[in-house]
């Protein structure tokens, strides 16, 4: 165990990271001189361990013996003027970066939703889907586009929702739908360029979404696996206007309380959530139902658990879609809710995770799974992590929830500061994730970028050039996430 010339010495914990992950954070945070990660057993039937990481920053001067598994690493000597990132000189593209407490400290602004998108093999299907089910426009334009994921040669499908808002009858019965953005809203479904030949079994975003498309089988009721909770949740209040359309047309979708799960082209989840729904069952989400690469449930007849729609029925119009939360698959969600909290602001929302864990969330208090949830402006956050649901295909994969994170923390702590454009040139297969965004517009992005720098967190830029409008930066969540703030005119 670390320790120092006074004692334990000065350190903050965060809990459930991997000995990599808790390196990578003393790595990029500039006060941390060393870490320490140890491993608990965890108690109960579930077993399995629980894991801590410490950042120390006061110099740790030898350890002593432990009674658990424990590594204590110096990553910085002792000395009174800490080097400011221990990586050489500053990388083309980078920015200089200012720091102070005063600057540090200030307020961060209010971040509002403005878009989300995904890498996917298939972004022309993908737009065509929510354009055909669920009302979208296609936007053909990239001058209007709101994020700049069109840049350096990718290929992108773009998809915009009218603005609406939810009536005050619904907000008197659904308390989360009060706060939520009422203005358009898009989505962008991008394929980046492949790496070249020579990196082709590196893991890229694009086949991630395949590895994804694998697991899913939304064509099971009983069925969920992990990656399923990286998902963007809409709202509507009539959600049988949108499901006729799928129970027509023969689309699988799951059903958890009032909501839907479909899979977009191709591995992608959305959430469609409504006040109520009568076209097809539903079952509270069972946290504790195992699920398996080789499960093989058999697939319900059409009629067992949805109701029948004639192919020529007369259908209702396409109701208004409020974009609602991203849900993200993390195994460290306390620590993806705190640095979220630290670098992009908003409020936790354990007070009403407390009122639903008993009710339609059961055992999703670090029994069978870990929910944090975080609120924005007009949009939330969910960070989930499955202890009991698959994240692989039958044929097996390297696509681990954890593996991928590991993987994409560890990038963005060695490319922090770069312009995104020079990420592409220094790491294509990480590049390739830069596409899975979520858009916030913020009033300014100095508080946020003072915040960052003081705790050398790891962010990225764009060099810009005459024809964009707005100033943006790119913040990775603790999952490997990537949040676009974009600064208003």
């Amino acid at each position: 165990m670390c320790r120092t010339r006074e004692g334990d010495g000065v350190y903050s914990e965060i809990w459930e990271l991997s000995q990599s992950q808790c390196e990578a954070r003393c790595v990029v945070d500039g006060g941390c001189v060393a870490y320490e990660h140890s491993t608990f057993p965890r108690g109960g039937a579930r077993g399995g361990a629980y894991t801590r990481c410490e950042l120390h920053t006061v110099p740790v001067t030898h350890t002593v013996p432990a009674s658990f598994p424990v590594v204590c690493r110096v990553l910085q000597p002792a000395s009174a003027n800490p080097p400011s990132r221990g990586r050489g000189s500053k990388r083309p593209g980078s920015q200089t970066r200012q720091r102070g407490a005063e600057s540090s400290s200030l307020p961060l602004p209010a971040a509002r939703y403005a878009f989300s998108s995904f890498v996917t093999p298939t972004p022309r299907l993908a737009a065509a889907f929510l354009v055909d089910y669920l009302g979208a426009t296609l936007l053909e334009d990239p001058r209007t586009f709101q994020t700049r994921a069109a840049a350096h040669g990718r290929l992108v499908a773009a998809v915009r929702f009218r603005p609406g808002s939810t009536s005050q009858a619904t907000q008197a019965l659904r308390a989360d739908t009060r706060h939520l953005n009422e203005g358009p809203h898009d989505v962008y479904f991008v394929r980046s360029d492949e790496p070249p030949a020579s990196e082709g079994s590196l893991l890229t975003a694009e086949r991630l979404a395949d590895e994804m498309s694998k697991v899913h089988r939304f064509g099971v009721q009983e069925t969920w696996d992990w990656w399923q909770d990286w998902h963007l949740a809409l709202w509507t209040e009539n959600l049988d206007a949108v499901l006729v359309r799928l129970l027509r047309d023969g689309v699988p979708f799951v059903t958890r309380g009032t909501s839907a799960y479909v899979e977009i082209p191709r591995g992608i989840t959305f959430q469609l959530q409504g006040l109520n729904m009568s076209l097809a069952a539903t079952e509270p989400f069972n946290f504790c139902r195992a699920t398996t690469p080789t499960s093989r449930l058999p697939t319900p007849p059409p009629g067992a658990w949805r109701s029948a729609v004639r192919p020529d029925a007369p259908l209702p119009p396409i109701p208004h879609l409020q974009a609602k939360h991203l849900a993200l698959p993390t195994d460290t969600p306390e620590a993806a809710l705190q640095h979220l909290q630290r670098f992009i602001g908003g409020e936790g929302l354990g007070d009403v995770l407390a009122f639903l864990q008993p009710r339609s969330h059961r055992f999703s208090n670090g029994e069978c799974a870990m929910l944090k949830w975080q609120r924005l402006a007009d949009f939330d956050l969910h960070f989930v992590h499955q202890f009991s649901k698959t994240d692989q295909p039958s044929g097996g994969s390297t696509a681990s929830v954890r593996d991928v994170q590991r993987r994409l923390v560890a990038g963005h702590a060695k490319h922090a500061g770069e312009d995104v454009g020079q990420v592409a040139l220094a790491d294509p297969a990480l590049s390739t994730f830069l596409g899975n965004g979520l858009g916030l517009r913020v009033s300014s992005l100095e508080p946020f970028r003072a915040r960052l720098d003081a705790a050398r967190a790891p962010y990225y830029v764009h060099s810009g050039d005459s024809s964009q409008t707005r100033r943006s930066l790119y913040v990775p969540l603790a999952t490997g996430f990537i949040v676009e703030l974009q600064e208003e005119k």
